[in-house]
């Protein structure tokens, strides 16, 4: 994530279960795992919320890109991009 000049790393998870959207974001800085809220995926279109922040993106292939609001301020914040990781395959045992 880009915000005030600099780049923050993040990591997201977001999945569907029984046609509910959910997920979770991290940054590094922090450590723990924040639930998100207000989760809307519309086709490629993606919303999601912190407790400080919106962001809205599109993905496009794997990769999950757009920009980010300060949520008290209700000004923009900055820009974001996430690649999504392909999961390693299991060995054969």
């Amino acid at each position: 994530m880009m915000r005030d000049g600099w780049e923050r790393p993040l990591h997201l998870d977001i999945e569907s279960e029984a046609g509910a959207w959910r997920g979770t974001w991290r940054a590094p800085q922090q450590g723990s795992d924040m639930a998100l809220r207000e989760v809307d995926v519309r086709g490629e279109d993606v919303r999601f919320d912190t407790d400080k922040l919106r962001f809205f993106g599109r993905l496009s292939g794997n990769r999950l890109s757009g920009t980010v609001v300060d949520l008290p301020a209700g000004l923009p914040a900055g820009e974001f991009s996430l690649a999504r990781d392909q999961p390693e395959p299991l060995p054969d045992y």
